[in-house]
């Protein structure tokens, strides 16, 4: 079992709020991106419905870092999606 993962929605609750209450979103924050799509490709797949609203306020609150970063964030959201939609079993999202 991974480190952490009884506590992994309220550490994306929390991402959500200093995402969306922040009046910018630093680079410490951003940070945190690629971390969330490493989750997800390793583990966290079925805390999709959890993240959409941190990765949500990523996009919307910064869209100028989100698509202008080195770190590729555009094509780690389309891998994402891309899992999700190919999923043949589906997933249930909240």
């Amino acid at each position: 079992q991974v480190d952490g993962l009884d506590y992994f929605e309220e550490i994306l609750e929390t991402i959500s709020y200093l995402t969306y209450f922040a009046p910018s979103i630093s680079p410490n924050l951003w940070s945190l991106f690629p971390r969330l799509y490493q989750a997800f490709e390793e583990w966290a797949y079925d805390f999709i419905g959890s993240m959409l609203t941190p990765l949500d306020n990523f996009i919307s609150n910064d869209t100028k870092t989100f698509t202008t970063s080195p770190d590729n964030y555009v094509e780690m959201v389309y891998k994402m999606c891309k899992k999700v939609l190919d999923n043949e079993t589906g997933l249930e999202v909240d």
